[in-house]
């Protein structure tokens, strides 16, 4: 904490101007611990804004049986495993799991927000583990914070919320713009299928053998066979660099490894547009193997191209299907081998199908040049947010007043009040 501060200003740490907690999770055994009354807030439920609803809820004896406190609105929230750094305010009461600590703030709660959220990457950094990033509440409370007089506290807020909302604005117009980019390719494949004879026929009457649920291992210490994540499905593909090595034991891989052509479909999902997804393994894949969170499709060419499902496979024709089939448990949306082959397809003839597939191709190629273009406009939206919280935790977004009263004054005032009474079990926080 030695960076020069404007006159006013002091160091401090997160420990010493809020409250930290943090949440917890019922055993999961226990099914009348869940789907109750209190909302119950996870990590995936966390987007940089206000949280009025949750995506899961547990009962007051699930509170009053775990380690879960009941938040006020108010209280910031932030994740400490996974996506550290992940944000939210609560804005009706609530409870949180084990992965999300809480902050009651002493000072002004939006101050510390936009200050949490610059440092969200230096977080992250801070993070341990090597399957899965954490960091702890010990590491939260001792980091620095600049500290600014409480009256420009709220015009440092008031002067980020300003120029996020223009920043919001020019972004909502490019999130527009990939929207449409990816409906085109869609609306040029619905209209390619209207001018052909299409019969509609369910998955399963084309596959080459039975779909197959992929094997759950532990990510292996040393050694280990390559495992593909969940996160390798992206645009209808199959990254095979999503992986972890994993530990088999005395099961062969092999009974597991993809192949070129191979669909690999997801289970589950925390958002319910996720589930389902499916993505085409390529030509060029290396020796890998697919987890339980994939299911494999394997079809027969001779009915259906691998490339022509891959296109259809994510279209609001399917979507429509697994979503109104997919079921939730705790927050967790899934659907299954029955609910897979039965999605019916529209298909032409194997000839039409490759048409299909190289017009798609041919507009894929130009829309990927506008694709281009927006996602450098979104960097550059995104090295804007973060130059204004720059400026604004280093005294030069707004101007200072001497009239102010200083942060060291605010800080004495913090440190002498009674100290915030323990949050107990299920108790409000």
């Amino acid at each position: 904490m030695t960076d020069k501060l404007p006159p006013g200003w002091v160091w401090s740490r997160l420990g010493a101007i809020a409250a930290w907690g943090s949440g917890g999770t019922p055993r999961r055994s226990e099914s009348r611990y869940f789907d109750g009354s209190i909302p119950w807030a996870v990590i995936g439920d966390l987007d940089d804004t206000v949280l009025n609803s949750c995506s899961g809820s547990i009962t007051p004896e699930g509170l009053a049986a775990s380690s879960c406190k009941l938040l006020k609105p108010g209280a910031v929230l932030v994740a400490m495993y996974g996506s550290i750094g992940k944000l939210g305010i609560a804005g009706i009461e609530m409870a949180t799991n084990q992965a999300i600590a809480f902050a009651v703030p002493r000072i002004d709660r939006m101050y510390l927000f936009h200050y949490l959220l610059s440092q969200r990457q230096h977080f992250f950094s801070a993070g341990k583990g090597a399957t899965q990033k954490n960091i702890s509440q010990t590491i939260l409370k001792a980091w620095p914070i600049p500290i600014a007089p409480l009256d420009e506290q709220q015009r440092i807020v008031a002067a980020i919320e300003e120029h996020f909302s223009r920043l919001d604005a020019a972004e909502t117009l490019v999130d527009a713009s990939i929207h449409r980019l990816s409906r085109l390719l869609e609306t040029a494949i619905q209209i390619e299928l209207q001018k052909l004879p299409v019969t509609s026929v369910p998955l399963h009457r084309v596959l080459s053998e039975g779909l197959s649920n992929g094997k759950s291992v532990r990510t292996a210490e040393s050694g280990g066979f390559p495992v593909l994540r969940l996160t390798c499905l992206r645009n209808g593909s199959v990254d095979a660099n999503e992986t972890k090595q994993g530990d088999f034991g005395d099961v062969d891989p092999a009974r597991y490894r993809v192949e070129p052509d191979d669909f690999l479909i997801s289970r589950g999902n925390g958002s319910l547009h996720l589930v389902g997804l499916g993505g085409l393994v390529p030509a060029d894949v290396p020796a890998v193997a697919y987890p339980d969170t994939l299911i494999r499709a394997r079809v027969d060419r001779s009915r259906i191209r691998p490339r022509f499902l891959s296109l259809v496979w994510n279209s609001q024709v399917v979507r429509r299907q697994l979503e109104s089939q997919a079921r939730t448990t705790a927050g967790i949306y899934k659907v299954n081998q029955i609910m897979i082959e039965r999605v019916s397809l529209p298909i032409p003839s194997p000839d039409a199908q490759d048409d299909v597939v190289r017009n798609a191709d041919a507009l894929r190629s130009s829309a990927e040049v506008l694709r281009h273009e927006v996602t450098g406009t979104q960097r550059g939206i995104a090295e804007l947010r973060h130059s204004v919280l720059a400026a604004a935790f280093s005294g030069r977004l707004v101007p200072q007043d001497p009239d102010d009263e200083p942060a060291s004054v605010l800080l004495e005032r913090i440190a002498a009040s009674r100290p915030a009474k323990p949050i107990r079990r299920g108790r409000t926080a």
